[in-house]
């Protein structure tokens, strides 16, 4: 478990209010094993855990909170996230998502390994890119994560696994030019946030 607190003392840089951190360690497993292989491994910090900070400086009046950082683990065709219980948790231990397969080329397929993560605190929103060239979206990663988008939600994302895996193969048409057998599969090597969600950018072949 993370922690934030403001003290009110100053510190070698200035006088204003310094920020503590203090993490306290838990021992015990996430997940018990078995015979399936672990593709990626990854740590989030949802939004409405994450230090509030205004340009990079404290405030007097900033507001800071127990933080609980999630751990993600990818696995052939499932996502797996975990956080530890603490007061005021939304949810905690290990929540398993399985993927659906986007049919963007005839072998697309959810059990590839991933290549790429990215973590949007605006949205709330994991996306994971497997080396198909396929996208994956898992929503509401601070309250109650899902890879179904719900029609009730009041401030839902306007995208979906099926949209970035579309959008995905459309870029891939553009670029090489000409027309593209169903069956060539434009696979992804890399993807990243390109000066943040959702402007990404990949290097397939």
């Amino acid at each position: 478990m993370r922690t934030y607190d403001i003290e009110p003392g100053g510190s070698e840089l200035g006088h204003g209010p310094v920020l503590a951190t203090t993490v306290i360690r838990s021992q015990g497993f996430i997940c018990e094993a078995d015979d399936s292989i672990v593709t990626g491994l990854s740590f989030i910090e949802p939004r409405y855990m994450k230090v509030s900070l205004d340009n990079g400086f404290l405030c007097p009046d900033t507001k800071l909170r127990t933080t609980q950082p999630v751990v993600v683990i990818l696995r052939p065709g499932v996502v797996q996230l975990w956080t530890e219980e603490y007061e005021g948790s939304a949810w905690s231990g290990l929540r398993s998502l399985p993927l659906q397969r986007q049919g963007i080329s005839s072998g697309s397929s959810m059990f590839y390994s991933p290549s790429g993560l990215v973590y949007s605190p605006v949205h709330d929103t994991l996306v994971i890119s497997l080396t198909d060239g396929s996208f994956h979206v898992i929503y509401g990663i601070s309250s109650s994560p899902t890879s179904e988008l719900s029609l009730g939600l009041t401030k839902q994302p306007s995208f979906s696994s099926s949209d970035l895996s579309s959008i995905s193969r459309k870029v891939f048409i553009q670029v090489e030019g000409g027309a593209i057998p169903h069956a060539e599969m434009n696979r992804i090597n890399g993807m990243v946030a390109f000066g943040g969600f959702p402007f990404v950018s990949w290097a397939h072949e």
